[in-house]
């Protein structure tokens, strides 16, 4: 019971405990003390107030009662009034000492002693008085015999009475000397014996508590020293519950702490190298898109060179067709054989118009196709910035590890959002170009129609020509306005070949960020890795190392499933040396 005590209590309490027996000894030692000198002071008291004064007042007694007798003598021989008055003196001081007497002598024996010499000293001093008369009366020899049978028997009764208190007191005194002497051996022996018991036991407590202490510290810098190593697998034993305790309590909490700290870390290290190597298998796609979206940006742009050539072509054809068509009207007044050519002339623009219409028509496919590649565009910028969006989270999960891939993964979005914008712009021109495209298939459908309707008036009737000449007239304007659409369209397909150039270099520059990216996320798995070689210096439970390992396995499967992917297509490789 008195361990399980002894365990509960706090360090606090401890020294408390310690420090008030400490005091109480300490009072108990000065209350021994001051009561030895109580009674030593007492006896001394005593001594010096009771019976050293009692011993001398009984000498005195009889000292006075000496020269009292003799001053009688000496008047009763010399009838000298001189001793008479030195003899009343003594007599009073006889009287005074014995009155100091009485008050020393505080026992019934005592006291009766001195009542006895009180009344012997009356009758000693009526016989004075007697002795006194009869030697004033000249009756010398009576005198002197009185004074020698009556007052000498008297004196000596007396001076007995006196010596008999003398010697009590002296008695006394030796028996309060011993008292004294015992009384201060018995309290020097206690005043030495308390003071070494006292230190004794102080001495045990402290050692106790010492032990106690430095026990428990000697464990809490065994389980330091372990820490310090690496094993946050030590606990170290609890078994007093004060302030030691407490701190061996939370040296155990924050080892255990530690261990799932150091587990988490360890998990999150190989989180960050999983997702690193799936953004990098995201990036390597990234710039597989970019080189597939290079190339179909090519082939627009030269299917777009293909159009101006072909609408410069029309262009030019539709100024010889004016040009024939003038001649035509010049002509026509010439006869049959001028209307002939002319017909063949107009068979020769239905054709080429045919052709025209067949090639814008083939424009009017083309920009259908750059619109749905447009799209596409569009789409993969759009991924482009959810997957920059999605890097950003992963880099602000990272902490201070993935700053730069979030500078990195904000480019990235910065580009996509870029690439959209322009995507946006090409798909609008593009919707222009293909509403001139149908208008001009139109118009070359019409202008088929009109010169097939023309080729039948000329076949059908040679008088026609003035409403030959008109239609000719006609079909001028109109192939003017053909000449102008197709000049219109060269200047757009050279618009369009310089927003498809700039999407080329934009993809370029996309493809050059996503290979910045693999090799950002490259330093970001090693320094993962690194992070994961540090942690495993620690010691931790099983089952947080057995975690660890298991998520470092996984991850070292994902690198070497992912890692053939690093490499980009010859085909695309290609695509980006001709952007």
């Amino acid at each position: 019971m008195l361990t399980s005590i002894r365990t509960k209590m706090r360090i606090r309490t401890k020294l408390l405990i310690l420090t008030v027996c400490t005091c109480t000894g300490l009072v108990l030692l000065g209350g021994l003390l001051w009561n030895a000198s109580s009674v030593m002071g007492n006896h001394l008291e005593e001594l010096s107030m009771q019976n050293f004064p009692a011993v001398r007042a009984a000498q005195d007694l009889q000292t006075s009662k000496a020269r009292q007798r003799a001053n009688l003598a000496y008047f009763v021989a010399s009838r000298d009034e001189r001793y008479l008055r030195e003899y009343e003196k003594s007599k009073e001081q006889f009287n005074t000492l014995l009155a100091e007497l009485g008050a020393y002598e505080q026992t019934d024996e005592g006291k009766a002693l001195l009542k006895e010499i009180s009344s012997q000293n009356e009758d000693y001093i009526h016989k004075a008085d007697d002795v006194i008369s009869l030697s004033r009366g000249r009756y010398g020899e009576d005198a002197f015999k009185t004074l020698e049978e009556a007052l000498g028997a008297l004196d000596d009764k007396i001076l007995g009475l006196s010596t008999k208190i003398a010697d009590k007191n002296i008695v006394r005194l030796k028996s309060r000397g011993a008292d004294a002497s015992n009384t201060g051996k018995l309290h020097k022996s206690i005043a030495l014996a308390v003071p070494i018991i006292l230190t004794v036991t102080l001495l045990g407590a402290s050692l106790l508590l010492v032990r106690s202490i430095s026990s428990a510290l000697a464990g809490a810098v065994s389980m330091a020293r372990d820490m310090q190593s690496g094993d946050l697998t030590v606990r170290a034993a609890v078994i007093n519950r004060d302030e030691v305790g407490e701190m061996l309590s939370v040296m155990n909490s924050m080892a255990e702490h530690l261990g799932t700290v150091t587990g988490r870390i360890t998990y999150n290290s190989a989180s960050i190298t999983s997702a690193a190597e799936r953004l990098h298998v995201i990036a390597v796609e990234t710039a597989q898109a970019a080189g597939q979206v290079s190339c179909q940006a090519g082939t627009i742009a030269a299917a777009g060179e293909e159009m101006a050539a072909t609408s410069f072509e029309i262009a030019r054809n539709c100024e010889d067709a004016a040009e024939r068509s003038r001649q035509v009207g010049i002509s026509a007044h010439d006869g049959a054989n001028i209307v002939h050519s002319s017909i063949a002339s107009l068979e020769r623009i239905a054709q080429l118009v045919r052709q025209t219409s067949v090639s814008i028509d083939g424009l009017g496919r083309q920009s259908e196709r750059i619109g749905t590649i447009v799209l596409t565009i569009g789409d993969i910028a759009d991924q482009t910035n959810l997957l920059a969006l999605n890097a950003a989270i992963e880099a602000a999960r990272a902490g201070d590890q993935g700053r730069g891939f979030a500078v990195v993964a904000d480019e990235v979005r910065a580009l996509a959002e870029r690439t959209t914008k322009a995507t946006r712009e090409i798909e609008q021109m593009i919707l222009a170009i293909q509403g001139e495209t149908r208008n001009a298939v139109n118009s070359m459908e019409k202008g088929v129609r009109e010169v097939e309707s023309g080729v039948g008036e000329a076949a059908r009737s040679k008088d026609a020509l003035q409403q030959i000449l008109t239609q000719i007239s006609a079909l001028t304007g109109q192939v003017n306005q053909i000449s102008c659409a197709a000049e219109e369209q060269t200047t757009t397909t050279a618009e369009i070949n310089s927003n498809i150039q700039a999407i080329t270099e934009a993809v370029a520059g996309t493809a050059q960020r996503a290979d910045e990216s693999v090799a950002v996320i490259g330093q970001l798995v090693g320094m993962a890795t690194d992070l994961r070689e540090q942690v495993r210096y620690f010691r931790t439970v099983p089952e947080a190392a057995s975690f660890s390992v298991a998520v470092d396995h996984k991850a070292a499967k994902q690198v070497e499933q992912t890692g053939y992917m690093m490499k980009i297509p010859e085909s695309e490789a290609a695509c980006f040396a001709n952007a």
